[in-house]
């Protein structure tokens, strides 16, 4: 146990210092050591301690996966911080930390994607053309649309689900807004989808004054290090 907080301590402070590669390392150098949750606690001698075993392990998998997340995030491998994100609320399902880390992955993935995209077919669905390149560029383009409206879409579903768990956190209010004005602005160039978007936008606008901490991290009789959050990048 001792060496598995030591890797994940040492994984926090290498991604503090921007040291995504190496941070990235320890975390899933930590998962690979950690032991299977029915197998520590078939290892328990009462009852009492398999279930707090399993707490422990089952915590420290979930801060593990949520801060792998983030750092792959910020290393551009959106994809795999989507599943790592999405492992860590299969373990930890009122975890608003872990929504709100699937939901920036999926929105960087989205915004990526498009300034990817060459300026001409930026702007919007192209014009029909009469040139078969005309052609093939609006059909990429508008697949492409597709594509980061459905993925902006889940991030927003991912905020509404955020936002019930921590109702009263206010960067997570506005981020949601910051992700509905980028969904709205790809929809100017979308005139094909607007029944969707108009289920999309549905999301609560009431934005708090007050900001609460209801985090908890503590481990029964084992405290862990305290796991990164970063809310404003």
């Amino acid at each position: 146990m001792l060496l598995l907080n030591k890797l994940l301590e040492d994984g926090n402070s290498l991604y503090r210092q921007e040291k995504l590669s190496e941070a990235c390392f320890r975390y899933e150098y930590a998962l690979r050591r950690l032991p299977d949750l029915e197998t520590s606690s078939s290892s328990a001698s009462t009852s009492e301690d398999c279930g707090q075993q399993r707490d422990t392990f089952m915590q420290l998998r979930s801060h593990l996966l949520l801060n792998l997340s983030r750092a792959m995030r910020k290393r551009g491998n959106f994809d795999s911080a989507v599943e790592r994100a999405s492992q860590a609320i299969s373990l930890k399902p009122d975890s608003f930390e872990a929504f709100w880390a699937r939901a920036k992955a999926r929105f960087e993935l989205a915004t990526t994607e498009y300034l990817l995209l060459s300026p001409s077919r930026k702007k919007k669905v192209p014009r029909a053309e009469t040139t078969e390149e005309g052609e093939r560029e609006e059909e990429e383009s508008l697949q492409q649309l597709r594509k980061d409206v459905s993925l902006l879409s889940q991030a927003l579903a991912d905020l509404r689900e955020a936002i019930k768990i921590a109702p009263h956190n206010l960067q997570l209010h506005r981020f949601t807004i910051k992700v509905k004005e980028e969904l709205e602005k790809r929809s100017r160039g979308a005139p094909l989808l607007p029944s969707a978007f108009k289920r999309i936008y549905d999301v609560d606008k009431a934005e708090p004054t007050i900001v609460t901490n209801n985090t908890n991290n503590s481990v029964v009789n084992r405290p862990l290090p305290v796991i990164i959050i970063d809310e404003s990048c």
